[in-house]
């Protein structure tokens, strides 16, 4: 009796001494908290048997001009791997962490040095690359913007429309709250001060301006234009250059692109790298960012500046000639297998329209 009631006396008083009680259990460790599972990288083509996948041409495209198409930077991020592979043969290996688009660019970079040095070029093929050309290198004074426009007409007709009267209206609280904005974040990045008022110097591969502007405001104002996109389905993102003046170029065969005047005064009246507007012209409402002046460029080739520039021009022509001519070598040998369905999901039906 005495033994048992102390056994009772121990259960109660000492209840971990029973070993199956639920209280008397440690604690299961915690599960190390698992890291979340990467996207998935399809792929969506074999190349020579490697695989292509789909952030390889993601990547790629990223790094291609404004306008590319997704079928070239498929065909693009098709040579990306060739290059990769001949990379290897020659015993060059990718940097760490570097992916195959930029491992790619910069052995081809290395190799074709697109602003290396040319043999004198001769007086009849300058001519030619001139007169080809000859808007980008006799011009009047312009400027070259990064444009936010609510277009609501095209021409007299449709302007004097009562769906442009309403789309006017609509559209102005809409253009005073993103300039608003726009001018706020966008001007709050410091350019040097020699970027202010600098000229443009054009890059002979874009035919755009390299200016602090374009480097550090640009990208600012294009996501500020996407994110009121979504918005403002009138909204659209422009990227050009106009000059002043409008004249006609060398023959009368082209003018030079002119704006509307009340765009055209704001702009001529801005420093490089601001924000003007919203400017109401006759056909929409404009909020502009600024990235270049580009001063007179008159006399032709016997203006030292100007030919300076077309040999530039020239000379850049040869070495991607040379480097486009590699690359067709290297993707005419090569057996490319595409994954039309995946690609088709991952990418819509207009990236289908080339690839076989």
């Amino acid at each position: 009796m005495t033994s048992r009631g102390r056994a009772i006396v121990g259960f109660v008083g000492a209840p971990c001494a029973v070993a199956l009680a639920p209280s008397c259990r440690k604690p299961a460790p915690e599960e190390p908290a698992r890291a979340p599972a990467p996207p998935p990288d399809p792929e969506i083509a074999k190349v020579d048997g490697a695989p292509l996948r789909l952030s390889a041409y993601k990547d790629r495209f990223a790094r291609m001009p404004l306008g590319t198409t997704p079928v070239d930077a498929l065909e693009m991020a098709v040579t990306d791997l060739l290059v990769v592979r001949e990379m290897g043969v020659l015993g060059v290996r990718p940097k760490e962490g570097e992916t195959t688009a930029l491992a790619a660019d910069r052995f081809l970079d290395a190799t074709y040095k697109l602003e290396g040095s040319c043999p004198t070029i001769a007086d009849p093929d300058l001519k030619w690359v001139y007169l080809r050309e000859v808007g980008r290198f006799r011009h009047p004074e312009g400027w070259v913007v990064w444009e936010a426009r609510w277009s609501c007409c095209e021409d007299a007709d449709t302007c004097a429309s009562d769906a442009a009267r309403a789309c006017f209206a609509a559209t102005e609280a809409d253009a005073v709250a993103f300039a608003t904005r726009a001018k706020a974040q966008i001007e709050a990045i410091e350019l040097p001060d020699e970027a202010r008022e600098a000229d443009a110097q054009v890059d002979d591969a874009s035919g755009m301006p390299r200016t602090a502007a374009v480097r550090l405001r640009a990208p600012i104002f294009e996501a500020l234009v996407a994110d009121e996109a979504a918005r403002s389905p009138r909204l659209e993102l422009l990227r050009y250059r106009f000059f002043y003046e409008f004249t006609r170029g060398p023959g009368d065969q082209r003018g030079y692109r002119s704006a509307d005047e009340p765009l055209a005064t704001a702009v001529r009246g801005a420093k490089t790298g601001s924000v003007v507007g919203p400017v109401r012209t006759r056909t929409g409402r404009h909020v502009d960012l600024v990235v270049a002046r580009e001063p007179a460029l008159q006399g032709g080739l016997a203006n030292a500046d100007v030919r300076k520039r077309v040999e530039r021009a020239a000379c850049r022509e040869m070495h991607q000639l040379a480097r486009n001519q590699y690359l067709a070598a290297l993707r005419k040998g090569a057996k490319v297998l595409w994954h039309r369905d995946t690609i088709r999901t991952e990418l819509g039906e207009a990236a289908l329209a080339k690839p076989e």
